[in-house]
């Protein structure tokens, strides 16, 4: 693949939600473009996406 994901403040922000469980709270990470589809980081899995689809239809 060409297209490239950089580590950003976005993405480690995704994963920082959780929700209560008992007494526990469980990881409930949101997907970067629900959380911020505006981003750089949304724009790069859309252009990984976008690539994924160019190779499967080729």
């Amino acid at each position: 693949m060409d297209s490239m994901i950089c580590e950003r403040e976005d993405l480690a922000k995704c994963l920082e939600n959780a929700i209560p469980f008992g007494d526990d709270l469980i990881p409930d990470p949101r997907s970067v473009l629900d959380f911020k589809p505006d981003s750089p980081s949304s724009h790069e899995f859309e252009v990984l996406a976008m690539e994924i689809l160019g190779k499967i239809n080729s």
